[in-house]
């Protein structure tokens, strides 16, 4: 049974008179607080050729889409903390680790988010649209059990991670390694200058795989790219490039994945031996209206949600895409449009509104050109604590 609505009440019960983080006193030497998120969503699909939601003449679904309670201790010391946290709304953990601080770096034992994604590794309270882009949709790994190590400096960092499964069963599974490094040539004076890559290299469970996609919005059930169901895979490797730009008010990043799936040959089937090659993008901006400006650690950029009595208005623009199509496996190509606002009202409230133009293409061997152009409207209602 879904616990949703009893997060949802102790949010709106406690957001009223806590600060972004609810304190809970000290446990074990650590002092221990309590952070929440909920976000209920509203799409609405303007369907071309496919019903996005599968629901004949109703082209509207709402929900719960995230409901996160989380747990975070941090050793008096600053050497050690620990986060426990899970997702109630899709029955699943999300991080759930120990973290060490060594003059060498950190070194966190258990799930957390895997070094790879400009967009993925940001702070889902703070996502700058309602869904996330197509390029990290398709080949950021997000949250996996491993062990990692990170460094920071003054003009860039590293990560570097080795990993197995997913913590919740039923949810993504595969070991592998993942690294990313980034320079800041420029980090000063309210403005950032963030070049990055990272690498992936992840095993296929039972020689099995498959790239697809929803078309940028979390309620649709219908993927317009899909490259299908591949067997006889071995590895898949995938290597990211990220840049990033902030001047006081202003924020503009891009994204660029390939991504490649290595296959095996059979007796009597040696097409199945030919790689698959495929790749995604997005570049995004946001202005935040009047101020403030934008922070920027660990490699990432961060938000700054304004307290309790203030206000703070965004305007957002995305132009994000993918190919799957190589050789004789034609997943698609798209590419989408998204405009949106966002408003921070205090320091638990956020309401956000997008609309998604994509324009996809697929085109089988010898046949004709299948062109689906739909629109999306989406909102989201967003508590957090």
């Amino acid at each position: 049974m879904s616990r949703t609505p009893l997060i949802i009440a102790l949010g709106l019960g406690l957001a009223s008179v806590a600060r972004a983080e609810i304190p809970l006193g000290d446990l074990a030497g650590a002092q221990v607080g309590l952070e929440g998120l909920v976000q209920w969503d509203i799409n609405d699909f303007d369907n071309d050729r496919a019903d996005l939601n599968g629901r004949g003449p109703d082209d509207r679904e709402q929900g719960i889409r995230r409901a996160e309670l989380v747990l975070k201790g941090r050793g008096k010391a600053g050497v050690v903390d620990w986060t426990l946290g899970y997702d109630a709304e899709a029955e699943r953990a999300l991080d759930v680790n120990l973290r060490w601080k060594t003059a060498l770096g950190s070194v966190t034992v258990g799930q957390f988010k895997q070094p790879n994604g400009l967009e993925e590794l940001s702070s889902t309270r703070s996502n700058d649209f309602v869904s996330k882009h197509t390029a990290g949709n398709l080949f950021a790994l997000g949250r996996r059990l491993g062990v990692g190590w990170a460094r920071e400096g003054s003009s860039g960092g590293a990560q570097a991670s080795g990993f197995t499964r997913e913590l919740s069963r039923g949810f993504n599974r595969g070991r592998g390694w993942s690294a990313r490094g980034w320079w800041s040539p420029l980090n000063a004076d309210g403005e950032v200058l963030h070049l990055g890559a990272s690498w992936v290299s992840a095993d296929t469970p039972g020689d099995r795989s498959r790239v697809r996609v929803r078309p940028n919005a979390d309620f649709a059930t219908v993927r317009l790219l899909d490259a299908g169901a591949f067997t006889n895979t071995d590895a898949q490797q995938t290597l990211g490039l990220e840049a990033l730009w902030m001047k006081d008010t202003w924020r503009v990043q891009a994204e660029l994945f390939q991504s490649r799936i290595d296959r095996y040959a059979v007796a009597g089937a040696p097409a199945l031996g030919r790689a698959f090659d495929a790749r995604a993008w997005a570049l995004q901006g946001v202005w935040n209206v009047g101020g403030p400006g934008f922070g920027y650690k660990g490699g990432v950029p961060v938000t700054n949600v304004p307290a309790t009595g203030e206000r703070l208005w965004q305007v957002t623009l995305r132009w994000d895409g993918a190919d799957l199509d190589d050789g004789a496996v034609r997943g698609g190509r798209g590419r989408a449009l998204t405009i949106g606002a966002n408003a921070y009202l205090g320091a638990h409230l956020k309401l956000m509104g997008n609309v998604v133009k994509l324009w996809t293409e697929r085109t089988p061997i010898g046949g004709a050109a299948v062109v689906d152009n739909p629109t999306i409207a989406e909102l989201r209602l967003q508590l957090h604590w």
